[in-house]
């Protein structure tokens, strides 16, 4: 097995002021896989990028291309290419002079791919780029960070502020690309929808520590929605040990189980923790949006 494009351990960031942003934090990216980061603003990504890109100063282990943490070589720096919300190229610079300046820094420069992209995002190669849309800067942005033909790819909220038409083309292209080649993403992004397209795993940041780190497929597997009615109205009554983001009124519950294996376990668990059996039980599967969502209320509620 081929080692990890990274793999951090025990990774902690501290930001002027006393903020400790990371926390004890350890996570790999294996080679050809797409991982986002997933969390309330606040809760470390950009800060966890930052330290993996030598951009922030950090203490823990681990390695980066091979190279140690923190010590990232000009010729590794060359591979990975980084796109973030609000790092775009010169306003006074055309898409063609901004391809002129970025050639000679990479060795592995693809011309013929550089027209590809420049072409499958429409960008037209003699405007200044300060008269682009904002989408139109971000795609601008990624045709230099890929054009090399990266072995990682770090995108920090790409997808903020674009217009749902510009996002689309946005992800429809890069999901062309991925299809095409041995791409290794790192994602930040609010934007779960697009998260569920584009990642093959997800760990879930909550004040600088990592809640959860599975494969969205396994993550989706395993939870459920369960709604149900008690017989009686007991005032001691509650949801299995462990459950998440409890509710009810009157007769009526509902409760996420994070650990589904089968219905027929789900309804003993449920009786059990009533005494009773219960009527009307239902369970749905979640999307990635709602599972992190409970995940968040989880965390503010043990916060409060």
């Amino acid at each position: 097995m081929s080692a990890p494009v990274f793999s951090l351990r025990h990774l902690d960031v501290r930001h002027p002021g006393g903020v400790h942003a990371v926390r004890d934090l350890s996570l790999d990216l294996p080679r050809g896989r797409a991982l986002a980061l997933l969390g309330a603003n606040g809760a470390g990504k950009s800060s966890l990028i930052g330290a993996l890109l030598g951009l922030y100063p950090a203490t823990g282990d681990g390695e980066v291309l091979g190279a140690p943490l923190g010590k990232i070589p000009q010729t590794l720096f060359q591979k990975i290419g980084f796109v973030a919300d609000g790092r775009t190229p010169p306003a006074h610079w055309t898409v063609g002079r901004y391809t002129d300046y970025l050639r000679p820094l990479y060795p592995t420069w693809d011309d013929a791919f550089c027209q590809k992209l420049i072409a499958r995002f429409a960008l037209p190669a003699d405007r200044p780029i300060g008269q682009f849309s904002r989408g139109m800067k971000m795609k601008a942005s990624m045709v230099g960070a890929l054009a090399f033909r990266p072995e990682l790819l770090v995108l920090d909220e790409p997808f903020g502020g674009l217009d749902p038409l510009t996002r689309e083309e946005f992800i429809d292209g890069l999901l062309d690309l991925m299809s095409g080649g041995d791409w290794s993403i790192l994602l930040s992004s609010h934007d779960i929808h697009e998260v569920e397209r584009l990642c093959d795993s997800v760990a879930f940041l909550d004040a600088g520590r990592i809640t959860v780190n599975e494969d969205v497929d396994a993550l989706q597997t395993r939870f459920r929605l369960w709604t149900w009615r008690a017989p009686f109205t007991l005032a001691s009554a509650t949801a299995p040990d462990g459950w998440m983001d409890v509710r009810h009124e009157g007769d009526r519950w509902s409760a996420i189980q994070p650990d589904f294996t089968d219905d027929a376990s789900a309804a003993q668990k449920i009786s059990s923790a009533f005494g009773a059996p219960v009527a009307d039980l239902s369970g749905d599967s979640l999307d990635l949006r709602a599972i992190l969502i409970a995940h968040l209320r989880e965390a503010e509620a043990r916060r409060s």
